[in-house]
């Protein structure tokens, strides 16, 4: 649902647990080398693209429940 502005590849959910408790973001597939990405040049660059938090999915449902009305 969530395209990168530098790579174009899409964003996928993340999760991990710190002294804070959850936390979720999106990151960018093309951070990830194992994803493919860089499969003909494992030297490449990986994306630079930064991280997005999970609050995110409430604002983008409020839109759509929106929409729908």
């Amino acid at each position: 649902m969530i395209k990168c502005h530098s790579c174009g590849l899409t964003y996928i959910g993340q999760a991990y647990t710190n002294n804070k408790g959850l936390r979720r973001y999106y990151t960018c597939n093309g951070k990830a080398g194992y994803r493919g990405l860089n499969k003909d040049n494992p030297n490449a660059a990986k994306c630079q693209a930064k991280a997005v938090p999970a609050d995110l999915e409430g604002m983008v449902w409020q839109d759509i429940e929106q929409f729908l009305r």
